[in-house]
Formats: structure tokens, sequence, C-alpha cells
């Protein structure tokens, strides 16, 4: 059906794993810094687009959403709700005593080194855990994911195309 699957592959045993399941076209997958997500666009609707230069897929646009992939068998939605309530440090606002403020006022991090997470995936239910952005279909591409978890991505118009998705 020239649909993309997502796999992954794990560099210490040498096995990879495919985590969709061929129903959609997947593209641009990004893990968030926490390696708690794996985020893609998917399009289900991408069979006319695929085949070879057809002008009868013209007016049929790649339309894809964007998705997230909860790693963890016991972990939490992005899209879950959070309460309102504030979180309170336990020091009442001082710093931490591995920070220090520089010439500016603002603070920095001593000694610690920044760590990649070992990240773990749950393969088992994978698919349950895949959930839906709240964003309309569109043709997204080059998803990243940004240090404090932010999810950036680029949304292009299929060339040509004269009926756009609503």
């Amino acid at each position: 059906n020239f649909h993309a699957d997502l796999a992954v592959h794990d560099f210490e045993s040498g096995a990879s794993t495919v985590i969709t399941d061929g129903m959609a076209d997947v593209a641009s997958p990004a893990f968030d810094p926490e390696g708690k997500y794996l985020y893609f666009a998917a399009s289900t609707n991408s069979g006319p687009v695929q085949v070879g230069l057809n002008m009868t897929s013209q007016e049929h646009p790649y339309r894809a959403g964007l998705y997230a992939a909860v790693l963890a068998a016991d972990g939490e939605s992005p899209l879950a709700p959070r309460t309102g309530d504030e979180e309170t440090d336990e020091d009442n606002g001082d710093a931490d005593e591995d920070e220090e403020k520089n010439g500016n006022g603002k603070k920095k991090k001593g000694d610690k080194k920044d760590e990649t997470p070992r990240v773990v995936i749950d393969f088992e239910g994978i698919q349950a855990r895949i959930v839906g952005l709240p964003v309309a279909e569109g043709n997204y591409g080059s998803l990243q994911v940004a240090g404090d978890g932010n999810l950036f991505y680029i949304e292009s118009p299929q060339p040509g195309e004269s009926n756009p998705p609503p």
C-alpha cells in the first residue's frame, strides 16, 4: 500500500520493532527530551499521492494528523488534564544548593551534566497508547521537540492544491 510504518531499532540488541499497524503512512518521528513520548505525523488517506505522477491525485491533498506514542506502559498521556494547583518548592523559592547566579542575575546549574535519558519502551499495548494531538489535518513534516517539551513542526501546502483541508 506504499505506506511507511514506524519502527524502533534497539542498537544494543540489534532488534527492530514496528509500532504502527500499516494502515497509515507515518512520517517525521521525534522523541521528546525526557524519552517519554515519540511524536510523529500519520495519514490514512495518502494512497492517491503515493504512486508516482498521477494527475488524478492533484485534488487529493496529503492530509496527516499529529500523534504521540506514550512509551511506558504506566506513562501519562501528553493530553492528560493538569491540576490548577501550583507546585511548591520545599525551600520556599530559594535557589537549589547546586545553582548559583551568574553576572546577569540568571540562575545557572552548577556541576550537573546534561545526560541523555535512557529511553524505555514497553512495546506490549503500545498501539493503544498512541494519542491524536489536537491539530487540524495538514501536510506536516520536520517534527522537532524543544528542551522544554514543546513540539514544533512545519506545515506545507501541497503544490498545485486547490482543495485545501477544512
